[in-house]
């Protein structure tokens, strides 16, 4: 990607002879934040499964994630799935995290090949219409776990580091 015709020693029989010489630029990072719910109850964790045929990680298991959120409150960005409307007494509809239902457990950041995550994990009941399957605490090292899960998890203190997550 980055040839070093100066100094390699067969330079003369390259058939290049550095054409590729400066082309390598760096690639920026891309920034993207994802949201997920974490439900743990009971010594189990609630886990989706990627589809089969997914181009990454398919049929590893992960947390669900809760997707279409990023509202403004002031501020502060709160996930609409976390907000409930107040009204105030001067007739203004105000946002309000609904602490009882959800609340961010944790912030984790995770980088993938050219992509920076900041993952925020909510402490909350998995959405409904989500089809999955709670995992006791005692398999998770048996189940095949995406890295982001897996570090999730450590990060909230189900699994102990050093657990591989694979069948």
């Amino acid at each position: 990607r980055a040839p070093a015709c100066r100094t390699c020693p067969v330079v003369e029989l390259c058939p290049t002879r550095g054409e590729m010489a400066g082309s390598a630029k760096m690639v920026r990072q891309k920034k993207r934040e994802i949201h997920y719910a974490l439900d743990f109850r009971d010594a189990e964790v609630f886990l989706v499964r990627r589809a089969r045929d997914a181009r990454l990680m398919a049929g590893m298991w992960e947390l669900p994630e809760v997707g279409g959120f990023e509202a403004r409150s002031g501020k502060k960005r709160i996930p609409r799935f976390a907000r409930i409307n107040k009204t105030t007494r001067s007739g203004k509809t105000n946002d309000m995290t609904r602490a009882s239902d959800s609340r961010l457990w944790l912030t984790v950041r995770h980088s993938i090949t050219v992509t920076d995550y900041r993952v925020r994990v909510w402490r909350m009941a998995a959405p409904t219409g989500v089809h999955g399957k709670w995992v006791g605490v005692e398999r998770l090292s048996r189940v095949a776990l995406t890295g982001l899960t897996r570090k999730i998890l450590r990060e909230a203190g189900i699994v102990v580091a050093g657990s591989s997550g694979q069948v």
